[in-house]
């Protein structure tokens, strides 16, 4: 597998030329970096990346003002996760919006993905409405970004996520069905 695909370091070595190349061959892609401290400029450990695809931001502005965002698990060696926001659009199909692989999933990271989430993507929009699981970073975070605060919009929790969390605790299906 190493000899045909490379080494995980290998890979991992080779984001940024990666992230160049979306950036050189999706015009207007955005990607933004957050590095850990490093001794010195040409040694740099990978934080956090963000990546939107144009195409994609254009196209919120015609879909519904609504972003759900999720994290999921990457499960390779680093144990490294996904960040991403989507909406629907008018045939109720997902539109993908932005994407980060972070470290895990905390209030830093969700600050860093939401804020560049509200600045490359809502970008001035009205009544956008975010939608989440409970996670208390999230949670945490929208208190303070002015992109997910009325006047300009709004936090609201997925019902799947509540209702899968209703059920953990009281394990009724009746009760959770109604």
């Amino acid at each position: 597998m190493e000899i045909a695909y490379g080494t995980w370091e290998s890979s991992v070595q080779l984001l940024p030329k990666y992230m160049c190349a979306l950036s050189q061959y999706n015009p207007g892609t955005v990607v933004e970096w957050k590095h850990l401290r490093a001794n010195t400029d040409i040694c740099k450990t990978l934080n956090y990346v963000f990546w939107a695809f144009r195409p994609c931001v254009d196209g919120f502005r015609h879909c519904r003002k609504i972003i759900s965002v999720d994290g999921t698990h990457l499960y390779t060696k680093y144990k490294h996760k996904m960040l991403i926001g989507v909406t629907l659009d008018a045939n109720n199909l997902v539109l993908p919006l932005a994407f980060a692989i972070v470290d895990e999933e905390t209030t830093d990271s969700w600050k860093w993905f939401l804020e560049n989430l509200g600045r490359h993507v809502v970008r001035g929009e009205h009544g956008v409405c975010l939608i989440s699981d409970r996670h208390k970073g999230i949670v945490r975070v929208t208190e303070d970004l002015p992109y997910f605060q009325p006047l300009n919009g709004v936090h609201r929790f997925c019902l799947r996520h509540v209702s899968s969390n209703f059920n953990a605790k009281f394990k009724d299906v009746h009760l959770k069905d109604l």
